[in-house]
């Protein structure tokens, strides 16, 4: 789509590494056996370069100079993460947003037998860094699907609604006094992908109150992300420098859940991909020497919070609940520790 769009914008369509072949080039061996000539594909150029400049109707019908450069950028969720600062290797970064995602930024390619057993992706980066890491399929989303049936779907979204869920869920003591929530109402991620609906609710009693599901939705979501983040430490993946990012992150209940399951200090940062792509066109136009020296220039990080030392001792057990719920629910591929085996 994006290469399309940069034809429709320059006259030439261009692809660039992160957004479709995964590296420099499109692999020739993969479509010769599809019977696909490569010339049909745009050609693939770095992400830091530029496709042109307008063509003349595009610059009278927007009312943008002629002379405007069109950068190639990068994918949604490389995008996200350059406009969260992320540019060196140990750095990582978790999003609540509509999915639930961490991400981790690598010096190498990940061999595509690992990734296609734990469910995770990589594609190339900046600066030759690559980016890998996996996804549950329903992170804020799961809550929206919450408040949509505790409240008419139209106003699930309002402000209003938001502060009542922040109040409510942190009237309930860590545990959600005893419920677990599985988050796979679209099925599962990383480390097993699936297609099918796996979500529930366990443990319900008589004696739960709105925000002791409310509080579980959160904690499930961040046992779903801990999922992800163990994966990438059992495949010797380092993450020393994790921001937080996304609409969930907003929330001070959930993003205090998060960093006590996880047992990592999180730094949130207000980005998107907007200004990741933002910070590549300020490069590639000169506005700044590297995409270091932008970053630096065009990021700037919130606060930074800590998990507490008695959440995680507590979070730790109910993560072992939650994999036996796992297992009860999805089969006996659910909750298994990986191999250990070394990335590269």
């Amino acid at each position: 789509i994006k290469s399309y769009l940069i034809g429709f914008l320059t006259g030439s369509p261009f692809e660039e590494p992160s957004s479709g072949p995964g590296r420099d080039q499109w692999p020739s061996n993969v479509f010769d056996v599809l019977g696909i000539p490569i010339k049909r594909l745009a050609p693939v150029q770095p992400s830091l370069a530029s496709a042109g400049t307008l063509r003349a109707q595009v610059a009278q019908a927007t009312g943008l100079p002629a002379d405007v450069q069109v950068v190639l950028g990068l994918n949604d969720g490389a995008a996200a993460t350059l406009g969260a600062g992320l540019i060196r290797v140990g750095q990582g970064i978790v999003s609540l947003g509509t999915n639930g995602v961490v991400r981790a930024v690598v010096p190498q390619r990940i061999d595509g037998s690992l990734l296609r057993a734990h469910s995770l992706f990589c594609y190339p980066y900046v600066d030759d860094l690559y980016i890998t890491g996996g996804i549950t399929k329903c992170g804020g989303d799961s809550l929206r699907w919450f408040l949509e049936i505790l409240f008419d779907a139209s106003i699930a979204t309002d402000e209003g609604v938001f502060t009542l869920v922040e109040s409510q869920a942190g009237e309930s003591p860590p545990g959600a006094r005893g419920v677990i929530f599985l988050p796979y109402l679209v099925g599962r991620g990383t480390p097993h992908s699936t297609e099918d609906p796996e979500g529930a609710f366990f443990h319900l009693g008589r004696h739960h109150r709105r925000g002791d599901l409310l509080r579980a939705v959160m904690e499930g979501v961040g046992f779903a992300l801990r999922d992800i983040a163990e994966t990438l430490v059992q495949l010797n993946i380092e993450m020393h420098d994790l921001r937080l990012t996304g609409g969930g992150s907003r929330n001070t209940v959930w993003r205090q859940i998060v960093a006590d399951i996880m047992d990592r200090k999180l730094t949130r940062i207000e980005a998107d991909s907007v200004l990741g792509v933002a910070i590549l066109a300020a490069v590639a136009v000169g506005c700044h020497g590297s995409v270091g020296e932008a970053v630096d220039a065009m990021t700037k990080p919130l606060e930074t919070f800590s998990p507490d030392p008695n959440r995680v001792r507590l979070y730790a057990e109910r993560y072992l609940s939650f994999q036996s719920c796992q297992r009860a629910a999805c089969g006996p591929t659910a909750g298994n520790a990986l191999m250990q085996k070394p990335v590269g």
